[in-house]
């Protein structure tokens, strides 16, 4: 005899449409591509949650990821990355931040294109 507060084998936390959609969205990201595919700079020193968006959808990114060209890079509170550019530049954000990844702006345009009003960081090395 089963309780009647007991959960039925057959219930399941996650609706299987709502997994399926979730799969496809992150299926269909690719923000993360090989450096002969057009990107033109990486996520480094990463800390906290940062995200990466597209045309369409948005993904939590992690360390090394490769960037394309106009990619939204996002931090939350309390989160920080650098994004390092191929040819050396490299901006680094701070938490609540946003920035669109440049192809041919030079490094000093870039940085100054994070949001106005947060501390902004590029050098060369």
């Amino acid at each position: 005899m089963t309780p009647k507060t007991a959960i039925p084998r057959t219930a399941s936390l996650v609706h299987p449409h709502a997994l399926a959609a979730v799969i496809a969205v992150a299926c269909s990201f690719q923000p993360i591509a090989r450096a002969d595919d057009g990107t033109i700079a990486r996520l480094a020193d990463v800390r906290g949650n940062v995200l990466v968006s597209r045309d369409f959808g948005i993904a939590s990114a992690g360390e090394a990821l490769r960037l394309l060209p106009d990619t939204r890079v996002l931090t939350t509170a309390n989160a920080a990355v650098v994004v390092q550019y191929d040819d050396g530049c490299r901006v680094r954000l701070e938490a609540n931040q946003r920035f669109v990844v440049e192809s041919q702006a030079p490094c000093a345009v870039r940085s100054a294109h994070a949001d106005a009003g947060l501390t902004r960081v590029a050098d060369r090395r």
